[in-house]
């Protein structure tokens, strides 16, 4: 038999999952090119902390998925940097990749241990 969280833990995991969302896109919108990505991290270890390993994958998800659209869009601080410096586009998917990497990384070894 399955556990049913109370009301305000699921509460919990709307209000931290739509905040994650809502940063992600608006950081992530056209015409944004400050490099502000790192915002993204006090929510991700919000997450870590108080929501199970399988809502932090779900969120992890959801992050990575607009940023990647994004950036593929040409929208957003990666795409911008990448533009603004010169070096080729293709580099942007490294940088995503290491965003990606960082962010599943600080929430895996946040949330088991």
């Amino acid at each position: 038999m399955a556990l049913r969280r109370p009301r305000a833990r699921r509460l919990e995991v709307v209000l931290t999952g739509s905040g994650l969302a809502l940063l992600t896109v608006a950081l992530f919108a056209p015409h944004q090119s400050l490099p502000v990505v790192f915002m993204l991290f006090p929510l991700l270890v919000v997450t870590a902390f108080r929501q199970t390993l399988r809502t932090c994958a779900l969120q992890l998800v959801v992050v990575n998925t607009v940023a990647t659209v994004a950036t593929s869009l040409g929208w957003g601080p990666i795409h911008a940097a990448v533009s603004v410096s010169g070096i080729p586009l293709e580099t942007a998917g490294a940088v995503l990749q290491a965003l990606i990497a960082s962010s599943a990384a600080t929430v895996y070894v946040l949330r088991v241990s």
